[in-house]
């Protein structure tokens, strides 16, 4: 994102949910998944975030087993 900004180019939201799926996928490869909700917070401060984010989020954080803190983020 640094990279992109220093280019100028402005990352949509498509680009955040590219990169919400890879932290996603290296997250619950590692057992970090809190990483993913962290950067959705994050994202949530930049877009709206949609359907995507939301279901890449649920994916991610299912496998790890930590429902409630994604059903709090997502009301």
């Amino acid at each position: 994102m640094r990279v992109m900004g220093e280019q100028g180019c402005k990352p949509d939201l498509n680009s955040y949910n590219i990169i919400l799926n890879g932290v996603g996928k290296r997250s619950t490869a590692i057992g970090g998944a809190t990483e993913t909700l962290d950067m959705l917070r994050w994202m949530k401060e930049k877009v709206e975030v949609d359907g995507i984010s939301s279901n890449t989020l649920l994916s991610c954080q299912a496998y790890e087993g930590m429902f409630e803190e994604t059903a709090k983020l997502m009301k």
